[in-house]
């Protein structure tokens, strides 16, 4: 399923963009001259595609969703650890949102404030 998500991302990316395994289940895509609106367009048509994609596994079939942080640049960060930070946080948010969805991490921020 990993590589299937892999596969995925690969066709939903632009020719300037960056696709990256970033630990055991997260991937990376870096995406050049992006705004946060292009970014989660971008998040979403994967989330699509992924949730159309039926996977065969020894004890039958399964159907994948996935979680989904963004953080562009300047905004949620001006380099990358900050960047990597601020997608993480993002991330955690969908999961705990209950998964399948994507946050940005402007909204990350604003959660945290309500939350907290």
């Amino acid at each position: 399923m990993i590589r299937g998500l892999g596969d995925v991302l690969k066709r939903q990316k632009r020719n300037t963009d960056v696709v990256a395994r970033f630990g055991g289940e997260e991937f990376v895509v870096l995406c050049e001259q992006t705004d946060e609106n292009g970014a989660m367009l971008l998040a979403e048509r994967i989330r699509d595609e992924l949730a159309k994609i039926v996977f065969h596994a020894p004890n039958g079939t399964l159907s994948v969703t996935c979680s989904i942080g963004l953080a562009t640049f300047p905004d949620a960060g001006r380099d990358w650890e900050a960047l990597f930070k601020s997608a993480d946080e993002a991330l955690y948010v969908s999961k705990r949102g209950g998964r399948n969805r994507s946050t940005a991490s402007h909204a990350a921020s604003k959660t945290k404030v309500a939350a907290g």
